[in-house]
C-alpha cells in the first residue's frame, strides 16, 4: 500500500490518484486538496491539511470507515531515483481537472524510473485495444484510460440513447460503416462455419430447384421492425417479410425458408409442381403467390403484399356481427374449396393463417379476407406453432410419424386431406363464435368430444348445424367446403352487393375498348395495392352471386340481363377476361381488376407504373417503350406498334394541356384515368372553395379582433377596481361609505361596456334585438308552460340545415351573439339594483349607506362580468388560432414533374447485402463515418485545439 506518515507533506498527486482509485480516500477530500494545489505536477509534493482525518487514519491501516476490512496490497517504498524522474513541469487547473476525471476502478501499480525512462509513446484507442501487452501501466494511462469510457459511456454512445443505437434501424443510419462491416464479416463467417441448424448443412448437400436466383432478382428483404408491421404474428410465425424491389419499388411478401430444415425426400420436380400449382391458385380470397427463387441456401416465395392483421391477434378483442362472421366464414370456405380443385390443400391450419385486413384491428369490416398457407404443408414444413386446428387424423399421422419418421402428409390420401381441411374450417367457425377454440390439447382432438358452449345461443341456430357438420367425426361424412357455400346460415346472412348492372356496362365498356387500352389495364394490375384490390372487390363481389370467390358464364349471362344487355355481350366479356377459354373457366379478382384499374390506382402506384414504362429515365414514355411492355402480356400476339401510336394520340387529345408530340410525360400519363381527372378537379375545387370562405372569415374577424381584445381588457380592469372597493365597503369608517358611492361610477361603466359590445351589428339594432330578447324572457316567466312554448319556438329559430341561430357567432359578430344569447345587462340588473337600494339614505337617520349590501352586490357583479368576460376571451383566442390556421395552410405537395413524385428510381442497394456498396466504400477502417455524434465531437475538438 501506499506508505502514507504522519507527515502528510510527502504525498504526491499520484499517489493520492492511487489510493483513490483504491477506494482508500474519499473523492471530496480529493477535490478539497487539488483546489489547494492548482499550480503543481501529478508528483510534486502536495499539502494535504484538508484531508480529513478518517481518510488518512483509513489509508494507513488498509481500511475504510464504515466498511469491512480490506487489506491492500503491499507496495515497495519509493526510491530516490523515482523520486528524482518525479519533476515535471507544472500542470493548470484545467489539465488537472481533465487528467483527474478518469479513474480506474482496480489501484495502480506506481512505475520505477526505469520505467517511466522507457515509457513507448503513447497508443491510439484502436492500437490500445488490438494490442496484447502484458506490461504494467503507469497511473496516467490508468487515468487516460478510464477518461476514454467517461467520454465514450457520456458523449460517443450515451445512456439515454442506448435502446435506440441498438435498433438495429438507428445503427444502421448512425454506424453505416460499422453495419456493412459487422453484416459482411457475420455472412463470411456464417458461410465458413454455419450457424443453428443451418450449420450442420453444407452447401454441397443443399439441391437446387433450378428457380431463378434470388440475388439477381432485385429484391430487398426488409424486417419487420422496418415496416412497422401492426400484427408480430405474420412475420415471427408466418415466417412473411417484406421484400422490396429496388427498381419498381413494388413491395411483396416473401417467405425465406431454408433448405435443410425441408423434408428430405422432397424432389425438384415435386418443388416445380408446387409453384405451377400455386400459380394457378389465383382466387380473391387466397394470399396470391407470384413467383419463386432460391438461392444456394434458402428457397424464397413471393407473395402479393397484404398489410394485415391474424385472426389469432384479433378473435379476442374484436366483436363482429353475425353478417361479418359469415361473410369471412364464406370467404375461407371459397378459397378451401378453390385450392381443393387445383389439388392443393393446406393441412396446416392455425388462427394464424386466416389474413384480415388492417382496418379490422380498429373495428373496421373485415371483408376481403385472405388465407395463406395452401401447399406448404409437407413440401416446406412438417408442422405448425400449435395443432388446435388439426384434424383427427392428422394429428394421429404427425404422431407416428415423429416415431417411425418419414413425410406423413405424402401417405394421407386426397379424400382425407379434404376431410382434415373442412375440420380445420370447423374449429374456426367455433372459435369465431364462442371467442374459444373446441380444444385445448391433441389429447381433447384425438377424443374427439367437444360441445357448444352458451355463446352458440346467442347466434342463428342454422350455425350449430353448419359447425356440426364440419365437425363430423367421421372424415367421409364431414360438410364439404364447396358444399358449406350453400348451406342456410350462409345463404340467410350474406347478400352480394347492390349495383350488378353499372358494374356490367363498365366491364362491357372496357371489354370493347381498343385492345391497348384493355392492355394498358391489364398492365396496371401489377401495381395495385391492397387497398385498391379492396375496393375493387365491392363491384366483384356483386357479380360473384354464389359467393365462390370467381365469376361463371352463368353469372355474367345474370349480371347482363339484370343490366338489359343481350347474353352475347356476356360471351364478349368471358371471352376476354378468361383469355377465351371454354366456358366453365372463371373470372378471378385480378383479371376483373383489369376493367377497374385506371379508375382506383393512385399515388405511390401510379408513379411506379409510369417508371416501369420509362427504360431510359427520360421522364417521358414513348410508344416504343409503351409497346414494349403491352406486347409482352399480349397472348394474343394482335397487338401492333400502329395501334399504341393512334391510343397515345387520342390520349394526347383527351388530356388537357398536352402536346401532340406521341411523348407522354408523367402530367400526361396522369391526365390517361379520368375517374382520377375527375377526382382531382373536385379536390381542387373543394380547396378553392374552403380557401374562398377562408379568406372571407378572415377578412371578417380582423377588423373586430382588436377591438374585442380592447373591451376584455378593459371589463378585466373594473371588475379589479370593483372588487377591490368591495373590500373597503366592509371598513366602519368613512372610507367604506365614499367606497361604496364610488362603485356606482364604476358599476355605470360596466353596464355601459354590456350595453355596447363590439362587432358588425349596429347600436341601435343590437339594443332592439335586447329589448325584443328582454321582453320573451319576461313572457316566458308569465307561461306555466314555459318549457313547452320554447321548444316550439325553438323549431321555428333553426334554419334548414339544423343549427339554432342563437348557438351560432359569428367571426364579426361573435361578442354580440354571446351578449343576446347570455344576455349580459339582463344578467347583472339585479346587482345593479341591490346597489342602488344600498346607496339610498332616504329616512336614514344618518347619512350612511348599507355597506354590507353593496359589497354582496359588487361582489356578485364581480363574479358574474368574470365569467362573460373570460367567455368572451376563450371565443377571441379560438377564433384566432382558426384565423391563423386559415391564413398560413400546410404547403400541399407540389404538381408535376418537380414535386414529389413518391418515386422509387435509383432506390440505392441495402446496406451490407452487396460487397460493392457504394456508400461503405473504404468505410470499415473509419470509425466516424456516418456518424454525426462522432463528427460533432470531433469538429468541437478540432476547434479546442485550434483556439
Amino acid at each position: 500500500m501506499v506508505d502514507f506518515t504522519e507527515n502528510v507533506q510527502t504525498v504526491t498527486i499520484a499517489d493520492l490518484g492511487a489510493a483513490l482509485a483504491g477506494g482508500h480516500v474519499g473523492l471530496t477530500d480529493v477535490f478539497d486538496t487539488l483546489s489547494t494545489n492548482r499550480t503543481l505536477g501529478p508528483f510534486d509534493s502536495l499539502n494535504t491539511t484538508s484531508l480529513k482525518t478518517t481518510s488518512l487514519e483509513s489509508t494507513r491501516t488498509g481500511r475504510l470507515p464504515g466498511r469491512a476490512a480490506t487489506q491492500l496490497s503491499d507496495k515497495p517504498p519509493r526510491s530516490a531515483a523515482a523520486k528524482a524522474s518525479d519533476m515535471r513541469p507544472a500542470l493548470s487547473t484545467a489539465e488537472w481537472v481533465a487528467s483527474t476525471m478518469r479513474l480506474e476502478s482496480a489501484p495502480p501499480t506506481l512505475p520505477t524510473a526505469g520505467a517511466e525512462a522507457k515509457r513507448p509513446p503513447p497508443l491510439s484507442r484502436r492500437d490500445r485495444k488490438r494490442q496484447e501487452t502484458t506490461e504494467v501501466l503507469s497511473v496516467s494511462a490508468i487515468f487516460d484510460e478510464a477518461a476514454e469510457k467517461v467520454v465514450h459511456r457520456t458523449i460517443e454512445n450515451p445512456w439515454f440513447l442506448e435502446s435506440c443505437m441498438t435498433h438495429p434501424t438507428c445503427r444502421r443510419v448512425c454506424f453505416p460503416a460499422e453495419h456493412a462491416t459487422r453484416h459482411k464479416r457475420a455472412r463470411q463467417d456464417g458461410e465458413q462455419a454455419g450457424e443453428g441448424d443451418e450449420a450442420a448443412h453444407d452447401d454441397s448437400t443443399l439441391q437446387r430447384f433450378g428457380f431463378p436466383d434470388f440475388g439477381q432478382a432485385g429484391y430487398s428483404l426488409i424486417t419487420s421492425e422496418e415496416v412497422g408491421c401492426a400484427d408480430p404474428l405474420v412475420g415471427h410465425v408466418l415466417g412473411l417479410q417484406v421484400a422490396l424491389h429496388r427498381k419498381t419499388s413494388l413491395q411483396r411478401y416473401c417467405l425465406q425458408h431454408f433448405k435443410g430444415k425441408m423434408p428430405g425426400n422432397v424432389k425438384a420436380t415435386e418443388m416445380r409442381s408446387l409453384s405451377r400449382s400455386l400459380k394457378r391458385l389465383d382466387h380473391a380470397n387466397v394470399l396470391n403467390f407470384l413467383e419463386f427463387f432460391e438461392d444456394a441456401e434458402y428457397v424464397y416465395l413471393m407473395y402479393e403484399y397484404f398489410p394485415c392483421c391474424t385472426l389469432q391477434h384479433l378473435m379476442q378483442t374484436q366483436q363482429w356481427s353475425q353478417v361479418e362472421m359469415v361473410n369471412m366464414i364464406r370467404e375461407i370456405c371459397a378459397a378451401v374449396s378453390y385450392a381443393s380443385n387445383v389439388n392443393l390443400a393446406h393441412l396446416g391450419f392455425t388462427f394464424c393463417h386466416i389474413l384480415l385486413p388492417q382496418s379490422a384491428a380498429s373495428g373496421g369490416d373485415p371483408l376481403f379476407c385472405k388465407v395463406f398457407g395452401f401447399g406448404l404443408m409437407g413440401v416446406l414444413y412438417l408442422d405448425t406453432i400449435d395443432h388446435l386446428c388439426w384434424a383427427p387424423e392428422a394429428v394421429e399421422r404427425w404422431q407416428q410419424s415423429q416415431e417411425t419418421g418419414g413425410n406423413f402428409v405424402q401417405k394421407m390420401e386426397g379424400s382425407v386431406r379434404q376431410g382434415c381441411d373442412s375440420w380445420s374450417i370447423g374449429v374456426i367457425c367455433y372459435s369465431l363464435v364462442a371467442k374459444q377454440p373446441p380444444f385445448t390439447t391433441e389429447q381433447m382432438i384425438l377424443l374427439r368430444k367437444w360441445q357448444f358452449t352458451l355463446s352458440i345461443e346467442l347466434v342463428d341456430v342454422q350455425a350449430k348445424s353448419l359447425i356440426e357438420g364440419f365437425l363430423n367425426v367421421q372424415g367421409d361424412k364431414r360438410l364439404r367446403a364447396d358444399r358449406a357455400l350453400h348451406h342456410e346460415w350462409v345463404h340467410r346472412r350474406w347478400r352480394p352487393p347492390a349495383g350488378v348492372e353499372e358494374v356490367f356496362c363498365k366491364i362491357e365498356d372496357f371489354c370493347n375498348a381498343p385492345l391497348p387500352k384493355r392492355l394498358f389495364g391489364r398492365f396496371l394490375t401489377r401495381f395495385l395495392e391492397a387497398e385498391h384490390l379492396r375496393g375493387i372487390a365491392k363491384p366483384f363481389y356483386s357479380l360473384d352471386m354464389q359467393g365462390a370467390g370467381f365469376i361463371t358464364l352463368r353469372e355474367m349471362e345474370r349480371a347482363a340481363k339484370q343490366a338489359g344487355r343481350p347474353a352475347s355481350s356476356a360471351q364478349v366479356v368471358h371471352s376476354w377476361m378468361t383469355g377465351g377459354g371454354p366456358a366453365s373457366a372463371t373470372i378471378s379478382l385480378s383479371r376483373f381488376a383489369e376493367t377497374h384499374a385506371e379508375d382506383v390506382i393512385d399515388g405511390r402506384a401510379l408513379r411506379h407504373a409510369f417508371e416501369s414504362l420509362d427504360d431510359d429515365g427520360s421522364e417521358e414514355v414513348n410508344a416504343e417503350e409503351l409497346f414494349d411492355a403491352l406486347a409482352a402480356i399480349d397472348t394474343a400476339g394482335e397487338l401492333t406498334l400502329q395501334q399504341i401510336v393512334d391510343y397515345i394520340a387520342s390520349c394526347e387529345g383527351a388530356a388537357e394541356g398536352a402536346n401532340e408530340d406521341h411523348q407522354i410525360d408523367y402530367a400526361e400519363f396522369c391526365e390517361l384515368f379520368p375517374v382520377r381527372v375527375q377526382k382531382m378537379k373536385d379536390l381542387t375545387g373543394r380547396i378553392a372553395t374552403e380557401r374562398s370562405l377562408a379568406d372571407d372569415q378572415t377578412g371578417r374577424f380582423r377588423p373586430y379582433s382588436a377591438k374585442v381584445e380592447h373591451w376584455v381588457t378593459k371589463a378585466e380592469g373594473l371588475v379589479k377596481t370593483i372588487s377591490e372597493l368591495s373590500l373597503k365597503c366592509l371598513e366602519r369608517t368613512e372610507t367604506g361609505n365614499e367606497a361604496a358611492r364610488a362603485m356606482k361610477k364604476e358599476f355605470g361603466r360596466i353596464e355601459d361596456l354590456l350595453r355596447n359590445p363590439p362587432g358588425c351589428i349596429p347600436a341601435e339594432e343590437l339594443e332592439q334585438m335586447i329589448a325584443a330578447k328582454r321582453k320573451e324572457l319576461l313572457k316566458q316567466k308569465e307561461k306555466e308552460k314555459g318549457q313547452a312554448g320554447m321548444k316550439d319556438k325553438d323549431k321555428k329559430a333553426k334554419k334548414d340545415n339544423g343549427v339554432d341561430n342563437r348557438d351560432v357567432y359569428g367571426f364579426d359578430s361573435f361578442l354580440q351573439d354571446q351578449a343576446l344569447q347570455d344576455n349580459f345587462v339582463s344578467v347583472v340588473a339585479p346587482d345593479f339594483r341591490n346597489l342602488r337600494t344600498a346607496l339610498n339614505t332616504t329616512g336614514k337617520l344618518t347619512n350612511n349607506v348599507d355597506q354590507v349590501k353593496a359589497h354582496d352586490a359588487a361582489e356578485n357583479l364581480c363574479t358574474k362580468v368574470g365569467l362573460v368576460v373570460k367567455k368572451a376571451r376563450g371565443q377571441l383566442q379560438e377564433y384566432m388560432a382558426f384565423s391563423e390556421a386559415m391564413e398560413e395552410p400546410e404547403a400541399s405537395l407540389l404538381q408535376g414533374t418537380g414535386g414529389v413524385q413518391l418515386s422509387g428510381r435509383g432506390l440505392r442497394v441495402r446496406q451490407g447485402e452487396d460487397d460493392d456498396d457504394p456508400l461503405n466504400q473504404d468505410a470499415e477502417g473509419d470509425e466516424t463515418a456516418g456518424n454525426p455524434m462522432l463528427r460533432f465531437v470531433s469538429d468541437v475538438t478540432a476547434r479546442f485545439i485550434g483556439h
